[in-house]
């Protein structure tokens, strides 16, 4: 029952609030007032026939208590579907959104208020939700999984006061993938950075000498700045940032820094002291995009330390003819580093993609997706229409690849799996024989090789694209994963030092092999550090999170090690965390003992 008059006892809590309610009541009151009692109407008729009742309100915030999980989760979604159905069909007079959070926890009565634990983190719940969306604790997911109608997304462990807990979001039919995570671990944030830096330096000595480099000129090319121009076509911006730093990386006089360090850095030369400071350039180049009716113009702009700016340049050309712009700005650029010689101008004459301007725009608009469904379309279409676009199919063979390990691959026969693979390396394997000299081609082959646990043919490519380009991070990446999936630890941290010369924040993917390599040594705390970085770059990466918990339960940190793992567990979907094991390109033995410590963390929880 829902009444107690003194003991703890369990109940499901739902906190329901309107999202920038003050901004709402600013600017039109009566109409979020009539909006905000619309919704407390609907909850209170939905409540008619249920064993739930609203026990607080606050202003724009209600409190309820359920008895029953399953009736809690089913008024939650039919409110949120009837305010967003009202918000499209212009019912509401104002777009107002809620969020919602609902917990299953203890609570103890006091008169007709309820408190405890289970209302903090039901509240805590409701400040995580996306507007229009519910968020729910594990809990409540442990006792509605079972319902078809409703799919979740695992959030990770969040914190309020001193209770740690495993949040979700539900799948939606509105539902848009979170732009930042949630997890209580801080946002990667320039005190972040600063502080992972400042780990390196703890860990591995002087961090200066690491970045020491007095041939080549270092260059960050920053993200550009997409704010004045329209969401449709920033993905050509973002793709053009990317090429920049693949063509001009083929530079022998060039280091260019990896992406994955600048793109901490979306606000330009607002941060070049932090830029400068943290990633060690030469030169920082700034660019913005800007509309110009059906053409779109260019900025760039060469800074030093000093904020002197060395060269800059304006391009502009319609829409359909951006690539022009490309060479253009490449050409003027090295001209602006006084590299202005014939072979560098040939280099970068020689990497300029030759091909169908749609197969070429389908190409930009699979690498900035997020989707890896969608990106696999595109990069399927371009190669029809261009059948020898050969970034095309080696990145294509990469998202493939992805799909060897973990849920993607649980879902596959063993005759699908082969004959999925086969594709994936007919792609690689044609992207090479297209472009022979281009060291993402045989990237493309190693990451192939490497997914399916074909180790040594996949240090072989490896060594192939670090023979092309000795400061390529991906190629450094992939030459040091399969090190370490060939046991040879000691030369996976001489790679993982030279990644950091390119790339000096690192990536989730260069910590968690480089942390492998530490656990593999029993360097565990080491490990711990550097699993725990990786993990802040990336939530949602497995193998990151599988060392994390290693090294925990290996430092006696059991409560820390169980929560991640039910965490990890949570996150793959439902999948054999066991069958994701099995199929890690990682060493046996390896694999071994990880799986003891997932028999012990099972026989301990």
């Amino acid at each position: 029952m829902l009444t107690n008059d003194s003991q703890y006892f369990s109940a499901v809590i739902m906190v329901i609030d309107a999202f920038s309610y003050s901004k709402h009541m600013e600017f039109n009151p009566d109409s979020t007032l009539r909006a905000v009692q619309s919704a407390e109407n609907f909850i209170e008729n939905r409540l008619k026939n249920i064993d739930g009742r609203v026990f607080n309100k606050a202003g724009d915030s209600l409190l309820l208590i359920f008895e029953n999980p399953e009736e809690a989760l089913k008024v939650a979604m039919d409110f949120q579907l009837d305010n967003v159905s009202k918000n499209s069909s212009g019912e509401n007079e104002i777009n107002l959104e809620f969020r919602l959070g609902i917990n299953i926890g203890e609570v103890t009565q006091s008169g007709s208020d309820y408190l405890g634990d289970g209302v903090n983190i039901a509240a805590r719940l409701e400040t995580l939700s996306q507007p229009n969306g519910i968020c729910i604790s594990k809990s409540l997911y442990e006792k509605t999984k079972h319902l078809s109608e409703f799919r979740f997304k695992n959030l990770g462990t969040q914190k309020v006061k001193e209770n740690k807990f495993v949040a979700l979001d539900i799948i939606t039919p509105w539902y848009e993938e979170r732009k930042m995570q949630t997890k209580y671990f801080p946002i990667i944030s320039f005190a972040a950075v600063a502080a992972v830096i400042l780990i390196f330096t703890l860990i591995f000595g002087d961090i200066h000498s690491v970045f020491r480099d007095d041939e080549k000129i270092r260059l960050a090319i920053l993200p550009f700045d997409v704010s004045e121009i329209s969401a449709e076509q920033s993905y050509l911006a973002s793709s053009m940032q990317e090429d920049l730093i693949v063509d001009l990386s083929k530079l022998d006089e060039i280091l260019v820094l990896a992406s994955n360090s600048t793109a901490q850095f979306e606000n330009g030369i607002q941060e070049r002291e932090e830029i400068f400071k943290l990633l060690k350039p030469n030169y920082i180049l700034v660019t913005k995009a800007r509309n110009l009716g059906a053409s779109i113009k260019i900025s760039s702009q060469l800074i030093d330390a000093d904020g002197n700016i060395k060269w800059a340049e304006n391009y502009s050309s319609e829409v359909a003819k951006i690539d022009n712009i490309q060479s253009e700005l490449e050409l003027g650029l090295i001209g602006g580093l006084g590299l202005q010689s014939a072979s560098a101008q040939k280099t970068l004459e020689d990497a300029v993609i030759t091909v169908n301007p749609e197969a070429y725009d389908l190409f930009k608009r699979a690498r900035v997706s997020q989707d890896r469904a969608i990106a696999r379309k595109l990069y399927r279409e371009a190669i029809s229409i261009t059948p020898k676009f050969a970034a095309a199919h080696s990145s294509l063979a990469i998202n493939m690849a992805y799909g060897f390990v973990g849920v993607e691959r649980s879902s596959m026969g063993s005759m699908e799996f082969d004959i999925f693979k086969m594709e994936a390396l007919n792609h690689a394997l044609t992207a090479v024989k297209i472009a022979p000299n281009d060291p993402l081609s045989h990237y493309g082959v190693a990451f192939v090789h490497y997914q399916a646990a074909e180790l040594d043919t996949a240090l072989e490519a490896a060594s192939n694209a670090i023979a092309l380009d000795e400061d390529n991070p991906q190629s450094l990446l992939i030459l040091g994963a399969t090190k370490f999936g060939l046991e040879q630890y000691t030369q996976v941290l001489q790679i993982a030092d030279k990644l950091r010369i390119v790339d000096p924040i690192n990536s989730a993917n260069g910590l968690t092999f480089e942390a492998s390599a530490h656990f593999a040594l029993q360097n565990y705390e080491t490990a711990l550090q550097l699993a725990e970085m990786a993990n802040e770059r990336n939530p949602n990466y497995a193998r990151a999170q599988i060392i994390m918990l290693a090294s925990n339960w290996k430092l006696g940190n059991t409560d820390d090690a169980i929560w991640q793992y039910e965490e990890l567990s949570l996150s793959r979907n439902g999948s054999d965390l066991d069958q994701l094991l099995r199929t890690l390109p990682w060493p046996s033995k390896f694999k071994a003992t990880l799986a003891e410590i997932f028999s012990d963390i099972n026989a301990n929880s």
